[in-house]
């Protein structure tokens, strides 16, 4: 599995939900991930690429759950 295309899975983690009380049973291994201008540039040049994979899964019927603003949080979840 996995030897000609990378296999993943994400769930969103929402507040409250079943998935998000998962994610915190690890929070000792971990750490704020912050975006890096030279992220920020690589997501710019390839836009139209990822754009073409993603239309490529959406034809397929493969569906997409997008976060939402309020899915977000001032800091990390883990820190009080």
């Amino acid at each position: 599995m996995g030897a000609m295309k990378a296999r993943t899975h994400f769930e969103v983690a929402r507040t409250g939900s079943e998935a998000m009380q998962e994610f915190l049973k690890s929070q000792e291994n971990l750490r704020a991930l912050t975006t890096t201008d030279e992220g920020l540039n690589w997501v710019k040049e390839d836009a139209s690429k990822i754009q073409e994979v993603i239309k490529k899964y959406r034809d397929k019927g493969e569906e997409f759950e997008h976060l939402k603003p309020e899915d977000g949080f001032a800091g990390p979840p883990w820190k009080k």
